[in-house]
């Protein structure tokens, strides 16, 4: 499912990497297990969300060195 927010750096967010099969209404059906996926696991991650491109010349001191 696609972030329909932007999200602030440092943000935990939880993503579901799988390719789930699309419900009746339009929304993916996380809770179908009956059908048959392409050869792939179905996970959940947490993900932070990150600062980059660096805004200002203190957050480039990693570029740099």
């Amino acid at each position: 499912m696609a972030i329909n927010f932007s999200p602030k750096v440092g943000e935990i967010l939880e993503c579901n990497f799988g390719n789930y099969p699309v419900s009746q209404n339009g929304p993916f059906s996380t809770t179908y297990y009956d059908g048959r996926i392409p050869p792939a696991m179905i996970k959940n991650r947490l993900v932070v969300v990150l600062d980059w491109p660096p805004e200002s010349p203190d957050n480039q001191y990693h570029l740099n060195k």
